[in-house]
């Protein structure tokens, strides 16, 4: 089975990255996320509904060893595959923003961050010219074209 990487399974690593479930391909959490994420797999129809799991405390999964293989690899190689300012990269950051971002009020100005980012998320983020700097576990991206590049791609408020 040949599977293709499109900004919708981009945004769909990009929030299993973060909010990974210990079953399947799947996320826990976040009953609004874990609703987004169920949406998509419909829509993209990655497996048959009957196939999906709603899980105890707020988790859905699915197995399906291509895609689990196929996810797995995109986020081992996500430094190369998103190093490039395109719609790939976008979903995939718009992913992980809505798994584990927010913003918050600094000297006036409200921020983007992304909470507890691991060393990978900042050097993706700096291969795309975006400015960082890190504070309390937080990985603040300064400037307006950071929410302007995932914004198209975000689905959680």
């Amino acid at each position: 089975m040949k599977i293709n990487l499109t900004p919708e399974l981009a945004y769909l690593i990009g929030l299993w990255s973060k909010r990974r479930s210990d079953n399947g391909i799947g996320i826990q959490g976040n009953p609004r996320l874990c609703e987004i994420f169920l949406k998509q797999i419909l829509e993209l129809k990655l497996v048959p509904p009957e196939k999906i799991k709603l899980g105890v405390d707020d988790k859905i999964f699915f197995y399906h060893s291509a895609y689990e293989k196929f996810f797995q690899k995109v986020q081992r190689e996500s430094l190369e595959i998103f190093r490039e300012k395109n719609d790939k990269a976008a979903a995939y950051i718009a992913g992980v923003f809505d798994a584990m971002g927010g913003t918050e009020l600094v000297k006036g100005k409200k921020l983007c961050y992304l909470a507890n980012a691991t060393l990978n998320d900042e050097m993706i983020l700096s291969r795309l010219n975006f400015h960082i700097i890190k504070h309390n576990k937080k990985l603040f991206v300064l400037g307006d074209d950071f929410r302007f590049f995932i914004g198209k791609f975000q689905k959680y408020p």
